[in-house]
């Protein structure tokens, strides 16, 4: 192992580690071209426009902006500066998405949250724009033999990330990798991975980008929902209702579900007072990985029936 190799290996799971050796790579070589589609760049800059961005690369087009995350989550206040700057300027941004942020954010989420200003680019994108740099012709060696060592890091940082399920390790990567798998096997469900802090603690959640639906019961109304939340299917309701009133909604939430899914799964009763109360649970592990198929057929089905569940609620 070389020593540039240590080095990455070892500083992998920073964020600053991949803002270096992009730096690096992007103004010492032609990784721009195979990355973000920049013949060749007149300039790199470091945390251009007051740091509201990690990388800047010009070219006689457009400037293109690099901002990297890994652990930390992109929040929506950090994306509207971002894409508010984007849209007035007629700029594009990449968002190097790692670790856990890899997650978090599919390619489609980014460009429809950005109205089509920004991308995004994960470890198979990177990987694969790295492995291009390599075999391409006049590369001197010392670029061959950074991308070579940074590839290699980034790999088996992946390859952590998406077999942390298999561990049994019950924390943040072991979540995100599980619903990974199960959000694999779903079928034309844009589905978001997040984590919910709270005085109990962190909360992982698996839903689907409209798993919101609102309902009403005679002067009471409401809000239906439906997610994995660390590793167990739960259908809630937000109301703003008082407590007395709320326990009227939630039995009356209880008899829809039940009436809809009761012949297919067995239903528990759950919850607690709260703005939002779980009304019932599937039962069924979601954590047994010999059973991610099944896990992802049940939040499907329970997906397909959403609707039928708010007609009971109301009818």
């Amino acid at each position: 192992m070389s020593g540039i190799d240590l080095l990455l290996r070892t500083a992998i799971d920073y964020e600053r580690t991949h803002q270096l050796a992009l730096f690096t790579l992007l103004s010492k070589s032609s990784l721009s071209s195979y990355l973000v589609g920049i013949i060749k760049s007149n300039s790199i800059l470091w945390e251009p426009e007051g740091k509201l961005f990690d990388l800047k690369l010009q070219d006689e087009s457009k400037a293109k902006y690099l901002e990297i995350k890994m652990w930390s989550s992109l929040y929506d206040n950090q994306k509207k500066r971002q894409y508010d700057f984007l849209n007035e300027k007629n700029c594009i941004c990449y968002y190097v998405l790692l670790g856990t942020s890899w997650f978090e954010h599919s390619a489609n989420s980014i460009a429809d949250s950005s109205g089509g200003a920004a991308s995004k680019i994960g470890y198979d994108e990177l990987i694969n724009a790295l492995n291009q740099l390599m075999i391409a012709t006049g590369q001197s060696p010392d670029v061959y033999e950074l991308a070579l060592a940074y590839r290699n890091a980034i790999q088996e940082q992946f390859d952590k990330l998406r077999n942390a399920f298999t561990t049994g390790d019950r924390g943040k990567l072991y979540f995100y990798s599980l619903y990974w798998e199960i959000q694999k096997r779903l079928k034309g469900m844009e589905t978001a991975i997040y984590t919910v802090n709270n005085r109990g603690g962190s909360v992982y959640i698996l839903n689907s980008s409209d798993y919101r639906k609102p309902f009403s019961l005679g002067d009471l109304s409401g809000e239906l929902l439906y997610e994995l939340e660390n590793g167990q299917l739960r259908i809630k309701f937000y109301s703003e209702s008082s407590t007395t009133d709320k326990h009227t909604i939630r039995d009356r939430v209880r008899q829809a579900i039940k009436s809809v899914l009761g012949t297919k799964f067995k239903i528990i009763n759950k919850g607690r007072t709260g703005a939002y109360m779980t009304a019932c649970e599937i039962d069924h592990d979601f954590c047994d990985i010999a059973k991610l198929d099944k896990s992802a057929e049940i939040f499907q089905d329970v997906a397909n029936e959403f609707n039928n569940i708010i007609n009971a609620i109301t009818s």
